[in-house]
């Protein structure tokens, strides 16, 4: 049946081909505009699809149009599908796209309906972002034709998930992902912000899951996520979200003869919860935030542990003796501690005393809490870390957590209390940060930047070129090298050169063509992979404006595409097998914004480390076990059989 069915195919195409009259000599099939001839190839015309399409596009650019429809149309009969590469003859390749540079044609020519199935044929063959980009462009006019009412995208936001008509969603992490979907079967979803900031999308589409990881600072924060369709229609959604990894301040103002405690209570969140010796005293808000414990109304004695939970679990928690000392009993929502044994504070001395991180400490994280007690005997007025003013921490004794953001390297952290009379009590630590090793740009992939071939090189190639190695750079995401050709060319047009330091062997090939001509630029990347000659990736991006502005953009664009199909992701693992390990990704540590089912590359370079310090809530340092070989999509790794055993709670993989 297949056979029969594939006879009776290549019949039709026969007969869709005998029609064209097949041109021997190119002086019968040209034009001539402004004095300059078009319709012409570079060489002699043997009638092979290369030819053709050679002249069509020669043609194209001259506004012959029927004459290239007639090449485009011969080059199809002799080999119809558009593809990357296709090979003429030899060694010698070509990008070859006839469905798409007729479907143009049929655009420009105002035959609407050929050239959407023209550019749709094209896509389904071999996508293209010119191709995507025409598309678009014959939509929009075909839904104008018809006099369509815009319409307007459907859009869900699946996480974070707003219950019933909450106004604010909280969270005690700093880091949070955003997902949705946003929907148009009519009009195509063809843009996505989230706060003004776009969502990479290779082309409109009916549906879009998208994703986004970003690090949030404590406070409020507006939320704006946008997705317009081809026609301009747009819809909007607009959600407040709350960051408060901080504990609530407890600040014991005076005691009374009675034995009654006066204090206040303040955190971002604005619910804490009041509880002394694990009973539930009362909830206060931020207009309300006085507190006092009548200790004989509620039949207790000294020592009593007063302990503040806000909205999110994080909790503070003092205890008073006979002799009004406290120290701090428990930090962070996590329940993890530093603290060996209880900290006392003397009533006759004014101090601070940091619970958990400890002076001249190397920690593997971005971001530490610094939190402590402070006593004053006349009372503290004003509490800074590092010239930050600290709200509410005031009062005879206070404790406090104030999220603290760390360079690489050495920090120093310097804590003052002043007191009502003026006086500074103040402590100094010094924190070194160190980035975890299996993090560091030594252990990422290494690509080689080539020189990309073109007929002849002009400013928007040269300004192209240099835009995009250095977005590369800059991005840190790679180790690159230029190679020779390359480099001359960045250095000979007065454009600094990126020579940064490599510390491995090159593990990726990155070379391509630009052809620029009178309907837009079009830059076509193949990643390879050196080793064994295999295509990786192709990818490609389009402009039909060639402005500065919009060479530099497009040069960006084709980076994040890079950097798309090569994720870096730190993956737990979850099981092992005899040839490999099933993993789920934790962290997209680049890029933060995606959409879900995009184009990944399959069996990347990945590393297999270890934590070290794996009870650290500052972080750890890691060891390098292996290389392994992953699929992102199938977040699946395999590996060559190892001596050692894979150990769940510290062994990890990260992509190289």
């Amino acid at each position: 049946m297949k056979k029969i069915l594939l006879i009776f195919l290549l019949i039709i195409s026969q007969i869709n081909c005998a029609g064209i009259p097949f041109v021997h000599k190119v002086s019968s099939h040209e034009c001539i505009k402004d004095g300059k001839r078009y319709c012409v190839v570079d060489g002699n015309f043997n009638e092979n699809f290369n030819n053709y399409y050679e002249r069509g596009i020669s043609c194209m650019e001259g506004g012959c149009y029927s004459e290239a429809i007639s090449d485009f149309k011969a080059a199809i009969c002799i080999s119809e599908k558009d593809r990357r590469k296709a090979r003429p003859y030899g060694r010698h390749f070509i990008d070859y796209f006839p469905h798409r540079e007729k479907g143009l044609v049929h655009l420009l020519t105002g035959d609407y309906q050929n050239a959407k199935i023209e550019l749709e044929k094209s896509i389904q063959q071999c996508p293209s972002e010119k191709a995507y980009t025409y598309l678009d462009d014959v939509r929009k006019i075909l839904m104008n034709q018809t006099k369509k009412a815009i319409g307007f995208p459907v859009l869900s936001l699946y996480s974070p998930s707003f219950a019933g008509e909450q106004d604010i969603f909280w969270t005690n992490k700093n880091w949070l992902t955003i997902s949705g979907i946003a929907k148009d079967r009519d009009q195509f979803v063809s843009k996505i912000w989230m706060n003004q900031a776009p969502i990479f999308l290779e082309s409109s589409q009916k549906q879009v899951s998208f994703e986004i990881t970003t690090e949030l600072e404590d406070g409020l924060h507006d939320l704006e996520i946008t997705a317009q369709n081809l026609m301009g229609g747009e819809t909007t959604i607009k959600r407040t979200i709350g960051v408060d990894t901080n504990n609530p301040i407890i600040s014991i103002l005076s005691f009374e003869n009675d034995g009654s405690i006066n204090g206040l209570l303040f955190d971002e969140s604005g619910e804490i919860k009041l509880y002394v010796n694990d009973v539930f005293i009362q909830q206060f808000d931020k207009t309300n935030p006085m507190f006092q414990i009548p200790l004989k109304t509620l039949h207790l004695q000294l020592p009593v542990e007063i302990t503040a939970i806000d909205r999110l679990g994080n909790q503070s928690t003092i205890t008073v003796d006979h002799r009004h000392n406290i120290f701090l009993a428990q930090n962070m929502h996590t329940n993890a501690s530093d603290i060996e044994s209880p900290v006392w504070l003397s009533q006759k001395a004014d101090s601070i005393v940091l619970i958990g991180v400890k002076n001249e400490e190397t920690v593997y994280v971005e971001k530490i809490n610094i939190q402590g007690i402070v006593e004053s005997r006349a009372g503290i007025s004003i509490l800074m870390i590092n010239d930050k003013i600290l709200k509410h921490a005031i009062g005879k004794m206070t404790a406090f957590c104030e999220p603290f953001q760390l360079k690489t390297g050495q920090n120093i952290i310097h804590i003052v209390a002043i007191d009502t009379n003026g006086k500074k009590i103040s402590k100094k630590v010094t924190i070194t940060q160190k980035q975890p090793g299996v993090f560091l740009l030594k252990n990422r992939l290494c690509m080689e930047i080539h020189q990309l071939i073109q007929s002849e090189y002009n400013d928007k190639s040269i300004w192209f070129q240099h835009w995009f190695a250095k977005d590369i750079f800059d991005k840190k995401r790679f180790q690159i090298v230029l190679n020779d050709g390359l480099k001359t060319l960045i250095l000979d047009n007065g454009f600094s050169t990126i020579i940064p330091e490599v510390a491995q062997s090159v593990q990726y090939f990155i070379a391509g063509d630009i052809y620029d001509s009178r309907y837009g630029f079009e830059v076509a990347m193949r990643i390879t992979n050196p080793e064994t000659s295999q295509l990786v990736a192709t990818i490609d991006v389009y402009s039909k404006s060639e402005t500065s502005q919009c060479i530099s953009d497009l040069a960006r664009r084709l980076s994040m595409k890079l950097h798309h199909c090569f994720p870096f992701v730190d993956y737990r693992i979850m099981q092992q097998n005899t040839i490999g390990f099933i993993l789920k990704p934790e962290k997209w540590i680049f890029p933060k914004r995606r959409i879900i089912d995009e184009k990944i590359c399959s069996n990347v370079p990945a590393i297999v480390y270890r934590n070290t310090h794996i009870d650290s809530k500052y972080g750890s340092g890691n060891l390098i076990l292996d290389q392994a070989s992953l699929n992102p999509k199938k977040r699946f790794a395999k590996i060559k059989p190892k001596k050692y055993t894979i150990q769940q709670t510290t062994d990890r993989i990260v992509t190289q």
